[in-house]
């Protein structure tokens, strides 16, 4: 059985010369998964925020022709809301959960305070000025 680890990180220490990396290609990332993935009982893939990456159609197609060749695959995406279409690949092997914006302000928002309670420079800030780093932080974050 192979083991999918050990795969991508042969492909990626191919992907390094004279120790600078070199950008791996989707196509084989693909190949490599779908050579694996054939040996495992069940495999689940996470992509937190798909519409956030520039190359987030060649992700989805890729994910479209790993659901086509694999049987054993499960893919859960979070997205904002119609953001991309994942129309062509089967919904028994995809779970979308498309983040509203009202949700992902109250996740910047979060993040902001815990960053600014439990970061060692920024914890012993005044108030005043944290709420005014949230506020110049939050002011147009949406997440996109």
């Amino acid at each position: 059985m192979p083991s999918l680890l050990k795969a991508l990180r042969l492909l990626f220490n191919r992907a390094t010369v004279s120790g600078h990396q070199k950008e791996i290609e989707l196509n084989d990332i693909e190949a490599t998964l779908i050579e694996c993935l054939s040996a495992l009982p069940a495999v689940f893939i996470l992509i937190d925020a798909v519409n956030e990456s520039s190359s987030s159609s060649s992700v989805i197609n890729c994910l479209e022709n790993l659901v086509q060749q694999t049987h054993n695959l499960r893919i859960f995406i979070t997205t904002t809301a119609n953001a991309i279409s994942l129309q062509d690949i089967d919904a028994k092997f995809v779970t979308v959960v498309e983040m509203q914006s009202h949700m992902l302000q109250q996740d910047i928002v979060t993040f902001i305070e815990h960053r600014l309670g439990s970061e060692p420079n920024l914890r012993n800030l005044g108030e005043k000025l944290k709420n005014d780093v949230s506020e110049a932080l939050t002011i147009n974050a949406d997440a996109s």
